[in-house]
């Protein structure tokens, strides 16, 4: 019994050590990269199988700080160690990302803010998943001859659909379409601040901000419906207070 008490401590500590050996390897071989936010989401479909990352991290910081400046509140500052740790993030941890007890990586994204000499110390850190279509429940299935989006995704089910395009001429067919740009960062930001709290997204105290994205691939499998997986992490410097 205590042969496999400590057979299970050893495996703990060792599996413990991989998993920061792992994430530090990866934090250190990604570039420092600065991100603008002069690029504006447009009002069209985004392109699903041609997910663009880079062009999306940008348009974030935009569109965050839109809401933000509209609150007469200053400008997040895109912050180039936060994007490293955040793009980490989505790198290493896979089927963990959107559990609850993830406490290993806040505790890596301290000892990262400590190792590149940080000053914004005190952070939050958000992860979570957006659908990439406007789809509102209910069935759908895959249709390879689907002219009209390159997802091939269709509301309902195959065999009721094929019988009232028999049966009645004007029906049609609902397509699962792509979101817009536009449509894409609202929802982002809106669980953005509904997570992290109306009154703290306002707060002076906050003033960097790091921002992840990728197309979560394993919803590519025409059997399910497309997301994004995000990464989030806001901060300022260590206080006794926030200010609001």
């Amino acid at each position: 019994m205590r042969f496999i008490a400590l057979f299970h401590l050893l495996f703990i500590s060792f599996f413990g050590f991989s998993q920061k050996h792992y994430f530090f390897k990866t934090l250190n071989s990604l570039d420092f990269i600065d991100y603008s936010d002069s690029i504006r989401a447009e009002n069209s479909e985004i392109d699903i199988l041609n997910f663009d990352n880079e062009a999306y991290k940008n348009i974030f910081f935009t569109e965050i700080n839109q809401h933000k400046n509209r609150r007469s509140r200053p400008s997040l500052e895109p912050d180039s160690i936060y994007n490293k740790i955040c793009e980490t993030i989505l790198l290493t941890s896979h089927r963990r990302l959107l559990r609850r007890n993830w406490a290993k990586n806040k505790k890596f994204i301290y000892q990262s803010l400590i190792q590149y000499h940080s000053h914004f110390r005190y952070y939050k850190v958000f992860s979570f998943k957006i659908d990439l279509v406007n789809y509102n429940g209910g069935g759908f299935y895959y249709d390879k001859n689907d002219p009209k989006t390159n997802i091939h995704l269709i509301s309902g089910n195959r065999k009721d659909n094929n019988k009232m395009l028999v049966k009645d001429e004007e029906f049609e067919l609902k397509y699962i379409l792509p979101k817009t740009e536009m449509e894409l960062f609202n929802a982002i930001t809106y669980k953005f601040i509904q997570n992290f709290g109306l009154s703290n997204f306002k707060s002076r105290y906050f003033s960097q901000i790091g921002f992840a994205i990728e197309i979560d691939k394993k919803t590519l499998n025409k059997k399910a419906i497309p997301q994004a997986k995000i990464v989030i992490i806001i901060g300022g410097k260590i206080m006794s207070k926030i200010r609001v």
